[in-house]
C-alpha cells in the first residue's frame, strides 16, 4: 500500500513532463529550440513586456493601454497586477528570459499535481485517470509553453477546490483558512472567482449554524470582489471598447445578450464536435461538468452542490454579459479542465471518466483549430534579428523623461506584435486600431510609434512628419515629436 502511494506521487510528479515531452515531440520540436518569440498570441507579448518592466524598473516607465487609454495607478494595461506577482518574483530570482515562464509553468504543474495527489489521498486508478486527463488535453499542455498565466491559475484553482473539499470532509479551520487565502488571489486575478464564496458559505453555515463564521465567509467574499473592483478602476487601463456600460440597465438589452451568447455557444460546441473549434471544447467540457453537479444534486441528494450549480450557472451568463460567447470561453477553461478533473476524482461510475477522457482528448488534440493546440516551430532568424535591435533600440531610446508619454510607443493592430519584443525593457506599450490612429495621427500623445513597414499606418505616419528611427524585420519605428 505504501508503496502504491509512492508510485502515485511519482506519477502526478512526472505527468507534467511526460505532457511537455509528449507535445513537443508531436509539434517536431526540441525543448531548446522554443521561444515565445515566435508565438502566434499576442497577450503572451503583452504579459512578456510587462513583467520585464516590473522586474526592471518596478513598473513600467510608460503607458500600457489601448488607444492611448491608461490605468490611473501603476502604468499597466488590461490585466491584473496581481497576475504579475509570481512571475515578478521568479524573474526577480532567476532572472526573466522567454524559457522562464516555460520553466515556471511546467514547475507548478508538477507543485500542483503533487499537492493535488498528496492532500486528496487519490489511489493509483484515481491518479491515472488524472495523469490521463492531464495529457488528453492538449489546449493545456499548449498553454505550458505560453508567457499567459493560464497554468497558474489551473493550479491555483485546483488548490482551491481541494482545500474546499477537504474542508468539506474534515471541518478543519486550516483547510477554510486556506481556501479563503486562494479564493482572495484568485478573485484579485480574475474577479468572477469571488463568486465561489456562495460554495463556502454554505458549507460554513451547514457544519456550524448561522453565526461569525458564516459573516467571516460574507466578509471574504466581499473583500474579494471590492479588491478586484478597485484594480479595475484604479490599475488597469480601458480596454477598445467597455466592459460594462449603461445598456446593463436595461433588462432587455441584457437578456438579449444573454441569450446571443448561449446561441452562440452551442454554436461553438457544434463546431468542437466536428474538430473545428477549442472554444467549442471549453464549452462542451464545462457544461459536462455541470451535468455531474446537477446529477449528484438529485442522485446523491446532497444540498451543497445546489450552491456549486448556482456559481456554474453564473459564470457563463457573467461572462457573456462582460465579454461574448468569443472572448468569454477562455475564462471558463480553467474552471471547466480543472472541474473534469476534480469530477474524475468524486466520479463513482467508471464511464463517467472515460466520457471525460473522450471529451477531454478528442476535442482538443483531434482539433483542427490550430491557433489554440500547435506550437509554432521556431524561427532563429527572428529570435536574432530582435535580440540584435532590443540592443540598438536600448542606445538610440532614452527613458529618462518623467512623462509616461515620451516613455510609451503605440504599437499598430497591423504591426508584427512579435517585432516588438525588440522594444525598450520599461518602455510602455499601447495598442491602438488604425481607425483611431487614422483618426487621431495630429493628436497622439506617445512620443513613438511601431508600424509595419509598408501598410497604411506606415504612410501615414511617413506623411505626418514622423522621424523614422529605426528598422528591422517587418517593423519601422518612429519619432512622432
Amino acid at each position: 500500500m505504501k508503496n502504491n502511494r509512492y508510485v502515485t506521487i511519482g506519477l502526478a510528479a512526472i505527468t507534467p513532463i511526460l505532457g511537455c515531452i509528449l507535445f513537443l515531440l508531436y509539434n517536431g520540436i526540441g525543448f531548446t529550440e522554443y521561444s515565445i518569440a515566435c508565438s502566434q498570441w499576442n497577450d503572451e507579448f503583452t504579459y512578456y513586456k510587462q513583467v520585464e518592466a516590473i522586474i526592471a524598473y518596478g513598473k513600467p516607465l510608460g503607458f500600457y493601454g489601448f488607444n492611448e487609454s491608461h490605468a490611473l495607478l501603476g502604468n499597466l494595461g488590461g490585466w491584473s497586477f496581481a497576475i504579475h506577482w509570481p512571475f515578478v518574483l521568479i524573474g526577480k530570482i532567476f532572472g526573466w528570459t522567454y524559457t522562464t515562464p516555460v520553466i515556471f509553468n511546467i514547475v507548478i504543474s508538477i507543485i500542483g499535481l503533487v499537492a493535488f495527489a498528496a492532500i486528496m489521498k487519490l489511489t493509483l486508478k484515481q491518479q491515472l485517470v488524472v495523469s490521463g486527463l492531464w495529457l488528453g488535453y492538449s489546449v493545456g499542455l499548449r498553454y505550458i509553453f505560453s508567457a499567459s498565466p493560464e497554468v497558474l491559475i489551473c493550479v491555483l484553482f485546483l488548490m482551491l477546490l481541494t482545500f474546499m473539499y477537504r474542508y468539506y470532509k474534515t471541518g478543519a479551520t486550516h483547510w477554510i483558512v486556506l481556501a479563503d487565502v486562494f479564493l482572495f488571489y484568485l478573485s484579485l486575478m480574475r474577479g468572477y472567482y469571488a463568486a465561489f464564496v456562495l460554495v463556502f458559505i454554505y458549507m460554513v453555515w451547514e457544519k456550524h449554524g448561522f453565526g461569525k463564521k458564516v459573516i467571516y465567509q460574507v466578509l471574504v467574499g466581499a473583500a474579494s470582489a471590492l479588491g478586484y473592483a478597485l484594480i479595475i478602476h484604479y490599475c488597469l487601463a480601458e480596454y477598445f471598447s467597455p466592459d460594462v456600460t449603461i445598456d446593463w440597465v436595461n433588462p432587455l438589452i441584457l437578456l438579449k445578450k444573454e441569450a446571443v451568447g448561449a446561441l452562440e455557444s452551442l454554436n461553438y460546441m457544434w463546431q468542437a464536435l466536428q474538430l473545428q473549434s477549442v472554444r467549442g471544447s471549453w464549452y462542451i467540457i464545462y457544461l459536462f461538468v455541470g451535468i455531474f453537479v446537477f446529477y449528484k444534486i438529485f442522485k446523491d441528494k446532497r444540498k451543497g452542490y445546489i450552491t456549486a450549480a448556482l456559481v456554474w450557472f453564473i459564470l457563463p451568463c457573467a461572462l457573456w454579459a462582460i465579454y461574448n460567447s468569443k472572448e468569454g470561453c477562455r475564462h471558463l477553461m480553467a474552471c471547466g479542465f480543472i472541474g473534469i478533473i476534480f469530477m474524475s476524482v468524486l466520479a463513482r461510475h467508471r464511464w463517467i471518466n472515460i466520457v471525460s477522457l473522450v471529451i477531454v482528448f478528442f476535442t482538443t488534440w483531434l482539433s483542427a483549430d490550430s491557433f489554440y493546440t500547435d506550437l509554432v516551430k521556431p524561427d532563429q532568424a527572428q529570435i536574432e534579428t530582435v535580440a540584435e535591435a532590443q540592443a540598438e533600440l536600448t542606445e538610440l531610446i532614452s527613458l529618462d523623461s518623467g512623462d509616461e508619454w515620451d516613455n510609451t510607443i503605440i504599437w499598430s493592430l497591423s504591426t508584427y506584435f512579435n517585432d516588438l519584443y525588440a522594444v525598450p525593457a520599461g518602455m510602455g506599450i499601447n495598442c491602438c486600431e488604425d481607425e483611431f490612429l487614422i483618426e487621431n495621427i495630429g493628436n497622439l500623445n506617445s512620443k513613438y510609434i511601431a508600424t509595419m513597414n509598408g501598410d497604411t499606418i506606415d504612410a501615414l505616419v511617413e506623411a505626418y512628419g514622423g522621424e523614422l528611427i529605426y528598422s528591422y524585420g517587418q517593423t519601422n519605428i518612429y519619432k512622432l515629436r
